[in-house]
C-alpha cells in the first residue's frame, strides 16, 4: 500500500512502512507509516516523531523507510550489527535496561563499537599473516 499525501509543493509519496528505534527501551520494529506522527512533515531516514501504541505517545526515530517488509528486516539484520546497535546493546547492559533516553546513544569511539564478549583476544587465534612480497626480477 502507497499512501499519497498532498502538499504545497505537489504529490508526495510515503512509504507503507518504517523501521524504527524506540527511545523507551532502544529496540527496533517495523511499523506501518500512518501510526507515526511526525507535526505534518514528510517521513526521511533519520527523522524523530511519535508512534501511538495503545494510548501511549512512544518516542521514535525512523531508521528505514519501504513498501516492503522483507527490504526492512534485511535493513534490520545489517543494522544490528552497526556500531550505533552495538554501543546501544552496551549501553542497555550498563543501564540494565532503564527506560527512556535511547535514540541519543551513539558510538563515542572504538571501544563502543565493539560488543563486550569480543573486547578480549582469543590467544588460540592465530596472528594475521602479512602478505610475503613477490619475487621482483633483477635488470
Amino acid at each position: 500500500m502507497k499512501l499519497i499525501i498532498v502538499g504545497i509543493g505537489g504529490i508526495v509519496r510515503m512509504s507503507a512502512y518504517a523501521l524504527v528505534l524506540f527511545d523507551v527501551d532502544g529496540c527496533t520494529a517495523i511499523v506501518d507509516s500512518k501510526k507515526l506522527c511526525l507535526d505534518g512533515k514528510t517521513l526521511v531516514n533519520g527523522q524523530h516523531g511519535h508512534m501511538k501504541l495503545h494510548r501511549e505517545k512512544l518516542k521514535v526515530e525512523i531508521l528505514q523507510l519501504s513498501d516492503s517488509k522483507k527490504v526492512l528486516n534485511e535493513f534490520e539484520d545489517e543494522w544490528s550489527t552497526s556500531h550505533r546497535s552495538i554501543a546501544l546493546d552496551n549501553e542497555k547492559k550498563k543501564r540494565k535496561n532503564r527506560p527512556d533516553g535511547y535514540l541519543s546513544v551513539w558510538p563515542h569511539d572504538m571501544d563502543d563499537a565493539v560488543p563486550a564478549s569480543d573486547n578480549h583476544v582469543n590467544e588460540e587465534t592465530p596472528a594475521v599473516q602479512q602478505p610475503k612480497p613477490k619475487d621482483v626480477p633483477v635488470q
